[in-house]
């Protein structure tokens, strides 16, 4: 009986659960590839701009 209780009431919220921490761990994940392609980008530009100058010039 409390096992037929437990599969009923817990094992959907359980679901849910992890599908929520999935979800927040995806969104998570997103903004450090952003912030990190951003980082990037901003310090290749800023130690390519000197050396691009000197190459065009």
């Amino acid at each position: 009986m409390l096992c037929m209780l437990c599969s009923r009431y817990l094992f959907p919220q359980i679901r849910v659960l992890i599908s929520d921490i999935l979800m927040v761990i995806h969104i998570i994940k997103f903004f450090i590839y952003i912030f990190n392609a951003h980082l990037f980008i901003s310090l290749s530009t800023e130690y390519m701009e000197p050396k691009m100058r000197y190459y065009l010039h």
